[in-house]
């Protein structure tokens, strides 16, 4: 980088290793989650910017900053990416140094297999969570480890999927998703280059 756009670069906030998380406003709080999730179990500097702070800075940004493009902010970027996880209207992948992080709409005939798996599933991160708390891999001197909370998912017996229960299977999805992509393994493959 030039010395001009190096200090400008700086004046962002931001190093080379910092992971750029880029979101639309709605989606601010799980963005959120998955920075401090990210940072608290990997170490990895994060920084969220909302999209519009992206596009006033992203010709600053080298071609090899690590970006996640988090849900609405991804859909321009979904062309090219190459998914590795798609399950339940979940999804992510990327394509080098950028990365797309996806949740669509459930399919209201999959909601009760979707209820099971995600029970399934936060029983299994949350005995991994508990077990790396333990030994002591979770957390730093800066930041300690924000565990994401699992939502007890509504009881699924009315043959009418309502909007609160349709809002919640949603959040249910964003954390899941946090917790496929950071504990799974798709946060390691993207910032080694897999």
């Amino acid at each position: 980088m030039k010395a001009g756009k190096a200090e400008r670069y700086e004046d962002l906030g931001i190093t080379l290793d910092t992971i750029i998380i880029v979101y639309v406003k709605k989606n601010e709080e799980f963005a959120a989650q998955l920075g401090q999730f990210i940072h608290g179990s990997s170490g990895h500097e994060t920084a969220e910017w909302e999209t519009k702070h992206w596009e006033a800075n992203k010709p600053l940004i080298t071609s090899s900053q690590k970006v996640i493009f988090w849900g609405e902010a991804g859909k321009s970027q979904t062309v090219a990416v190459k998914w590795i996880f798609d399950e339940f209207s979940m999804r992510y992948g990327y394509l080098g140094s950028r990365c797309v992080l996806d949740v669509g709409s459930l399919d209201t005939n999959k909601v009760k297999d979707f209820k099971q798996h995600y029970e399934k599933r936060a029983k299994h991160f949350s005995a991994d969570i508990d077990e790396k708390a333990k030994g002591g891999r979770l957390g730093n001197d800066k930041l300690p480890f924000v565990a994401p909370v699992f939502f007890a998912l509504p009881v699924i017996a009315a043959l009418v999927i309502d909007k609160a229960m349709l809002e919640q299977l949603k959040k249910s999805q964003y954390q899941l998703l946090i917790c496929e992509f950071v504990l799974g393994g798709g946060l390691k493959k993207f910032v080694e280059g897999e």
